[in-house]
């Protein structure tokens, strides 16, 4: 989409969105502007089919009573209009058919009862306030006929249209059909402003043809699901001034702008008869350069674009160095989850005002104004409601910001409106007058925009009374020169970014403009995950680089290369966390994506080396292999993964995938391998689960608060650090890591399997109390911690289960020893306890450590990381005929100084890897068979007590027993002390 921060184009693609059985907000279109973004988040729409499906043309208008009046409404009931039945707006269409006035008359009847806000009647109270209730039926007789002679009469006719509306008794919708003196027809719709806004007409315009077409063809009329209620909305909004009391400041701070304009006759009057307008126009290569091109070089919407080009010519004219204006939006926020109104007519506009510094050159101006806009909370919602509804200290604070003399209202593209498949356009004749002539001008200067047949047009309005028309027209120039000349420096190849561009990050702009990283390749910037956070730290301070860095090596029959390299590219394109690189010379480390990056796949050709695959090739492969993860990455830097292809045969070829950790945990890693192998088997991808941000601004919606109290209890047993490490000897063996496979016999495995069912545990549970009872028996302390790995993606964030990215954290469990309990009982509690891990499993390892006083070293040097994602599954699934995966294996790299990886399938596996300066093999190869032992002794029986467990063997018991047998003997008897007294 180029929407080109269009914000009333949006709520029309969220109409059409919705009357195809979808629900989306106009918030995930601006976030998500393509169609596979936004069919990520894209809801069924509720009772979707069941509102198509019924008759509109007998919808009874049952909605009764009083309806709370909007901030703009209170101000147009302090304005000063005499006749304030006359306050209009209209538009006047011509029509490529003759039109059928009963078919006319019947849709203008139905719109009238479907949209409830067109029944509002106005009565002034004994107090002097003015109510708004719905009347009781809509009212008859919309549509006059009239023939016009000549364009006098034809003005006269829309005149007489203009002011024939009834604030009390209505109606407050005409319809005119006025027959030309060339025989053609207009077609002239008059609304009281009271009830209509620019994004009103939209859908009004289109339920009046979509009704007409129909009662032409003679069906069953069906119009598009309203939304949510305009009264609805009003009520909620009382709320406003106490849930959003914190926003006062903001407004407060207003006060001091200036506002004035410098006018030629200060004394004029300011009122609908002297008001008068001047046009600024773009061509449409200008528009069309502003809409699409100029938006993408400082990230912006075009209403900055409009109003920073305004500030420059504006406080030029002024002399203030910056100067406010009223801004209008269209008030359709997405402020409540649960209401939506990009289908519900009535007048929403939202008035607040805005502060244009025009200070600076343009890049600097541009910046400050787009800054500015983007910090006003809620887009304005707040100051009309502190003003006319607040408590008193809050309408204090509005009073005492100046009123600002020049409004802006940018209403955005009306070409989507009016189409070339529409048989109803705009005409060009005078539409007679809006307003009552001695109503007064709210602003000294109004500015309305709009796009039209491709070009823009800026009205801007002013009181020839009070302003000459060649200082009116002296500033529209500058304003012209301004905005071309911002036009022009935005479509030069400069790229800007600004603090609001990342609202998941606290950041400056100085920072943002130190950072290593142009802007024209930064995509997005954000916070670490906690695991990532561990992972960054430890893979900074690692001496060789190598730290966290994962490999995935296959040997594949039948490979295509290009395809094979094409896939991949796909994926980095697809995928935003394959085009991160991390910012970690900062007090703060931050993720940052890259607009694009190139995946590069080094090829190797060995097949002039000895074949069939021989013992030195299977050592140069290794080599390969470990220079490749050797050479670690340059953090900062994406792609953090690297590809590898050895030509071993004409069909055969050896894969080596290095990528760091950071990236991807297990299931990521084997989901992207999965769509890697169906983009280059020619399959259709299934949709993402959204972008790694979304979990990242998922972990800020936490409680940090409840999880700290969960883990303070945890830690309230736990002695010192649990490090097994400490209990064997120094080792001086390989300053790398290592590793040791483990495996459990299919036998073993299914009793085990067949335990933890009758005992309602899981293998992982039966794992971890194994791990516990050899931690408890090595240390000899009653409360044991070793670490494990939670999944940790959220149940309540959409897509989380498609999402790729670093989602999984270690955590520590406490495990309490008590020799007398029994082992049922003791390995229900560690099961009780890893289901509390789901609901605290985000909290950083950091922060655990640092509540249990353990901020400067870990809990635990030992991890358990029970894999439910085996690889070589992944590539089978998707292995054929022609392409076969063999020689699966891989390698992961942690801080720890163990790491137990478990994998269950027939057999339970646990693959050791270990740092070789902290264990020895043979230790190591010890603890695997202990760990086995400890398996077989838990699952005996589960009435035992913890007590009855030895971690020895028999031959280790023997051994034991051997050596405290002392067979030499002493004649001597006489104490030490004795012969130590002599020789002294």
């Amino acid at each position: 989409f180029e929407l080109g921060g269009d914000s009333i184009l949006s709520l029309q693609i969220v109409t059409k969105v919705r009357r195809a059985g979808w629900k989306i907000t106009p918030r995930q279109l601006f976030e998500r502007q393509t169609v596979a973004a936004l069919a990520e988040v894209a809801a069924l729409a509720e009772k979707a089919t069941e509102t198509m499906q019924k008759d509109t043309s007998a919808a009874p208008a049952d909605v009764t009573g009083t309806v709370p009046m909007l901030p703009i409404q209170t101000a147009f009931f302090e304005q000063e209009i005499p006749a304030r039945h006359h306050w209009n707006q209209a538009v006047l269409l011509k029509s490529s058919q003759f039109l059928n006035i009963e078919c006319l008359n019947q849709a203008l009847e139905v719109v009238a009862r479907h949209h409830d806000v067109l029944r509002f009647r106005y009565a002034k109270q004994a107090a002097g306030e003015w109510q708004q209730a719905y009347g009781k039926s809509a009212a008859q007789d919309l549509l006059w006929i009239r023939d016009a002679a000549n364009s006098e009469q034809f003005t006269a006719f829309c005149n007489e249209a203009q002011r024939s509306l009834n604030l009390a008794e209505g109606p407050l919708l005409r319809a005119s059909i006025i027959k030309m003196v060339d025989g053609n027809q207009r077609l002239l719709l008059v609304i009281h402003h009271l009830v209509v806004d620019g994004v009103s007409w939209r859908i009004l315009l289109e339920d009046l043809q979509s009704a007409y077409n129909q009662y032409q063809m003679g069906v069953p009329v069906i119009l598009s699901e309203k939304t949510s209620n305009y009264r609805v909305w009003a009520q909620r909004l009382q709320d406003y001034i106490h849930s959003h009391a914190d926003e006062l400041p903001y407004w407060q701070n207003l006060a001091d702008t200036p506002v004035s304009l410098p006018k030629d006759y200060p004394q004029g009057p300011n009122s609908v008869l002297h008001q008068t307008s001047i046009t600024l126009r773009l061509n449409r290569i200008q528009t069309q350069a502003l809409l699409k091109q100029a938006p993408a070089a400082y990230r912006t919407q075009v209403n900055d674009l409009l109003l920073t080009a305004l500030g420059g010519a504006l406080c030029r004219w002024s002399g203030h160095d910056k100067i406010l204006v009223d801004l209008e939006g269209h008030g359709r926020e997405d402020l409540y989850a649960d209401i939506d109104l990009s289908h519900t007519v009535g007048w929403f506009t939202c008035l607040h005002p805005v502060v244009l510094d025009s200070s600076g050159d343009l890049d600097e101006r541009l910046k400050r104004i787009k800054e500015t806009l983007r910090q006003v909370p809620n887009k304005g919602l707040g100051h009309g409601l502190f003003k006319y509804y607040g408590v008193a200290e809050q309408r204090q604070a509005l009073a005492c910001v100046p009123k600002a003399e020049i409004v802006f209202n940018y209403l955005g593209q009306f070409d989507a409106s009016f189409d070339e498949k529409t048989s109803w356009t705009l005409a060009a004749e005078p539409i007679g007058d809006l307003m009552d002539a001695a109503a007064a001008l709210s602003h000294e200067i109004s500015i309305n925009g709009h796009v039209y047949a491709g070009e823009l047009s800026l009205e801007v309005s002013y009181s020839q009374a009070r302003y000459t028309k060649h200082k009116i027209e002296s500033f529209v120039n500058d304003y012209q020169f301004e905005l071309e000349r911002l036009i022009a420096h935005c479509t030069s190849d400069i790229y800007g970014i600004t603090p609001s561009d990342f609202p998941l990050v606290q950041i400056t702009q100085d920072e943002l403009n130190g950072l290593p990283i142009s802007a024209g390749r930064l995509d997005d910037l954000y916070p670490l995950s906690p695991m990532q956070s561990g992972m960054l730290f430890h893979s900074v301070y690692d001496s060789d680089g190598s730290l966290y860095v994962n490999q995935l090596r296959a040997d594949i029959e039948g490979l295509e290369v290009e395809r094979f390299k094409a896939a991949w590219q796909v994926a980095v394109d697809r995928h935003d966390v394959l085009r991160t690189g991390f910012l970690h010379q900062r007090d703060v480390p931050l993720q940052w994506v890259a607009k694009t990056v190139e995946l590069r796949l080094v090829e190797y050709d060995w097949r002039e080396q000895s074949s069939p695959r021989s013992e030195n090739q299977e050592q140069d492969l290794d080599t390969l292999a470990q220079s490749e993860h050797a050479r670690g990455f340059d953090l900062l830097q994406p792609p953090l993964m690297r590809l590898s292809l050895v030509r071993l045969t004409n069909k055969k070829y050896h894969f080596i995938w290095t990528i760091h950790h950071l990236l991807l945990d297990g299931w990521s890693a084997s989901q992207l391998m999965g769509e890697v192998l169906q983009q280059y088997g020619g399959m259709r991808l299934p949709l993402s689960g959204g972008r790694y941000r979304d979990y990242i601004g998922w972990l800020r919606t936490r409680d940090m608060n409840l999880s700290e109290a969960h883990w303070r209890e945890q830690l309230r047993g736990m002695g010192e650090p649990t490090r097994l490490a400490d209990v064997f000897p120094v080792h001086t063996g390989n300053p790398g890591y290592e590793e040791y496979p483990s495996e459990i016999g299919r036998t073993a495995t299914a009793g085990l399997i067949e335990f933890a069912k009758r005992e309602r545990v899981t293998v992982n549970t039966l794992v971890q109390a194994a791990w516990a009872l050899l931690l408890n028996r090595y240390t000899g302390q009653p409360a044991v911690a070793f670490g494990v790995t939670v999944a940790g993606r959220p149940d309540d964030l959409p897509g989380a289960d498609r999402l790729l990215g670093l989602f999984i954290n270690t955590l520590p469990v406490i495990a309490t020893l008590d020799p007398q309990q029994e082992i049922a009982a003791w390995l229900r509690e560690l099961q009780a306890q890893n289901l509390s891990l789901r609901e605290h499993g985000h909290t950083p390892l950091y922060e655990i450590q640092r509540w249990g006083g353990q901020s400067g070293q870990g809990l635990f040097d030992s991890i358990l990381v029970f894999e439910n994602y085996p690889m070589d599954e992944a590539l089978q699934q998707f292995a054929s005929s022609e392409l076969v995966f063999s020689a699966v294996k891989s390698r992961e790299v942690t801080n720890y100084a163990l790491t137990a990886s478990v994998t269950q399938a027939d057999t339970l596996c646990l693959n050791y890897s270990f740092a070789g300066k902290d264990f020895s093999k043979i230790n190591v190869s010890r603890i695997a068979a202990q760990v086995a032992m400890l398996l077989q002794e838990i699952t005996q029986s589960s009435e035992r007590i913890l007590g009855d467990i030895d971690l020895l063997s028999g031959e280790e018991k023997a051994q034991l027993k051997a050596w405290g047998v002392n067979e030499q003997r002493y004649a001597n008897t006489e104490p030490v002390h004795r012969l130590i007294e002599r020789q002294v």
